[in-house]
């Protein structure tokens, strides 16, 4: 949502001060008044979120209350309101209802509702839908004229969907909505549920707390900062685009945006703007001419936090300081060690703890809590050939019977799936079979284990020759073997039929004279 959009006017869009229309870097000074009180106390967190607006990161869990931040009990964190303060002089309007919505008190739940104009019948128009979630997609708004650009293809104020952001892949209007929502849904803390990303907020959402830290952007804030980019045809790749980039100005009062303190300003905290029409009375665009923000020095107790994150150094509550502000590397954007990772020295170098069941990508690719080899996930977390691994703690199991590997709850695998081979459908040994390599060679277990395989032509369970299956588990000559164990059928005499008949009787005759000879012959001295 931008500043100058209302019910009336919705398409406005406010642009940064200095934008004409023209393309390229659009730089903005950001300066602290040096007659200000808290001057001095105001530097770290001012650089801080000039280096915010300018690498716009958007992680999940930007939230941190209580005793998961810096922030002492019963003060306001500066940076948090200042980073919210500056995006309205960037032109950046409320995401949700909020103040100007009749919701003085931030804490009233229908103050998260997505900023919009209350339609023709002039009464705020607000249920929460099935879900009963206030600000999600399905919000029932009635009449009321949204005001708060979403993403057309998901409506989720979380992530961005598409590498552009323009007027092709956002809009304000409702026929735009994907299919499931009826309205846009907010960045809110409470609706973080609904999607999945814990306690995120945008930074443009209205109201801060007492020992609250929220010093980071969302995909709700960028998006809206980027829209803006895409230049006057609202369409990015063109001539007209602008990259935004802040300037920390040090102490002055010349600068595109000046932070001071002044009681007679606010009574919390307030960036005052003029704005002013780009191009002739039809532009719907406006950029602002000035800006300055002012805080009440005593209204509340401040808090300044001391610490620079991203610049190497250890500071203040910063348990590691790895030179970015960037999250998922193991040091993340508030400077604090990440879950699995152990980070050392200045600028820190972290590393995933390898073994403690959390997947650090993207140098782990499994992590089944162990640091054991040939359980699919190895030594260095690392999935082990043949393997798949998910979740987390990983589980892993082979990957594909007959890949040739063997792997996870295999006993063999030959790379085919065919049975009777010594390698089964299933990747295990198949009775009488020993497997061994990858892809599996397989071949008779034993011979004389009862099992025919291999090579074998029969396997009575023995090694005894004589018996119709000698001791290499071939079949004697003459017998007949069948079944595991093997059974040996004895030789048998086959039956003659008359040729055969009378050729033994021509044998036995010549063999009857044979004899007979020999019986009447005579030693001789």
């Amino acid at each position: 949502a931008f500043i100058d959009a209302t019910e009336q006017f919705p398409d406005r869009i406010t642009h940064p001060s200095g934008y004409t229309g023209s393309g390229g870097v659009l730089t903005v000074d950001v300066c602290i008044d040096p007659t200000s009180a808290n001057a001095a106390q105001m530097v770290v967190p001012v650089q801080n979120l000039v280096k915010t607006y300018n690498e716009r990161v958007m992680p999940f869990g930007t939230v941190f209350l209580n005793f998961n931040n810096g922030v002492p009990g019963g003060t306001i964190d500066f940076e948090s309101v200042a980073l919210h303060e500056v995006g309205h002089c960037l032109g950046l309007a409320h995401a949700n209802l909020a103040s100007e919505g009749g919701f003085p008190d931030p804490s009233d739940p229908d103050s998260d509702y997505a900023k919009a104009g209350d339609g023709a019948n002039d009464v705020w128009d607000l249920a929460p839908g099935a879900d009963g979630r206030i600000a999600s997609r399905d919000d029932v708004r009635g009449d009321d004229v949204g005001l708060l650009y979403f993403d057309k293809a998901t409506n989720d104020p979380f992530r961005l969907s598409a590498a552009v952001v323009d007027a092709t892949t956002y809009s304000r209007q409702a026929a735009d909505l994907p299919v499931g929502s009826t309205f846009a849904a907010t960045a809110t803390r409470f609706n973080g549920a609904s999607f999945a990303v814990g306690s995120t907020e945008a930074v443009m959402n209205q109201g801060t707390y007492y020992d609250e830290e929220q010093r980071l952007l969302t995909a709700d804030d960028v998006s809206a900062l980027r829209y803006a980019m895409s230049g006057l045809d609202e369409a990015e790749g063109t001539s007209d685009d602008y990259d935004l980039q802040l300037v920390y100005g040090g102490f002055g009062t010349g600068c595109d945006i000046v932070l001071d303190f002044d009681a007679s300003k606010t009574d919390f905290a307030v960036c005052g703007v003029t704005t002013q029409r780009i191009g002739n009375l039809a532009s719907q665009h406006y950029r602002i001419t000035n800006a300055d923000v002012y805080f009440h020095p005593t209204s509340v107790a401040w808090y300044f936090n001391a610490e620079s994150c991203g610049n190497g150094a250890l500071e203040g509550a910063e348990t590691c300081d790895d030179g970015n502000t960037m999250h998922g590397d193991g040091c993340d954007q508030r400077c604090r060690v990440e879950t699995g990772y152990a980070c050392a020295g200045a600028p820190s170098v972290c590393a995933p703890v390898c073994g403690n069941g959390d997947v650090q990508g993207p140098t782990e690719a499994c992590d089944d809590g162990g640091t054991a080899a040939g359980d699919g996930c190895d030594a260095l977390c690392q999935v082990e050939p043949g393997w798949t691994c998910g979740g987390e703690p990983s589980i892993c199991g082979a990957a594909a019977c007959g890949d040739g590997l063997v792997a996870g709850v295999e006993a063999c695998d030959d790379g085919g799936a065919s049975p009777g081979d010594g390698c089964d459908a299933t990747c295990q040994l198949e009775p009488g079979w020993v497997c061994s390599g990858a892809p599996s060679s397989c071949g008779a277990a034993e011979c004389g284990d009862g099992w025919v395989a291999g090579l074998e032509a029969c396997d009575d369970g023995g090694s005894t020759p004589g018996d119709g299956c000698d001791a290499t588990c071939q079949i004697e000559p003459g017998y007949r073997c069948s079944g595991p164990p093997s059974t040996s059928t004895a030789p048998q005499v086959p039956a003659l039929g008359a040729p055969q008949r009378a050729l033994l009787a021509l044998a036995l005759g010549a063999l009857g004279f044979v004899a007979l000879a020999v019986r009447g012959r005579r030693r001789t001295a």
